[in-house]
C-alpha cells in the first residue's frame, strides 16, 4: 500500500478535455462507486491495474495499443482475470 505518495493536481477543467474522454471518466467513476458500495473511492481499496484497464478498454483503444499502454504483462494479468470472471 502506498502511504508517502504526493499527488500533483493539474488545473485541467472538463471543459478541455474531449467529450468522449470526459464521458469515459464518468462511466469508469460511476461503475467504481457500484462496486464501492457507498464507500467513498479515496477510502476503497481497489486494484489499479483493474482500473486502468477499464479507461483504456472504454476509450475504445485496439487491443495491441492496450497492450503497449499497459505493458504486456499488466494486459496479460488483466485479461486472465477478465477471462475468469466472464
Amino acid at each position: 500500500m502506498l502511504t508517502n505518495t504526493t499527488f500533483q493536481v493539474s488545473n485541467v477543467s472538463c471543459n478541455s478535455l474531449p467529450t468522449h474522454i470526459s464521458d469515459v471518466l464518468i462511466s469508469v467513476r460511476q461503475e467504481w462507486e457500484l462496486v464501492a458500495e457507498g464507500t467513498s473511492l479515496l477510502q476503497c481499496e481497489s486494484p489499479v491495474g483493474l482500473l486502468l484497464f477499464d479507461i483504456v478498454a472504454k476509450l475504445g483503444i485496439p487491443t495491441e495499443e492496450q497492450r503497449r499502454l499497459l505493458g504486456s504483462a499488466l494486459f496479460d494479468d488483466v485479461t486472465r482475470f477478465v477471462t475468469k470472471q466472464g
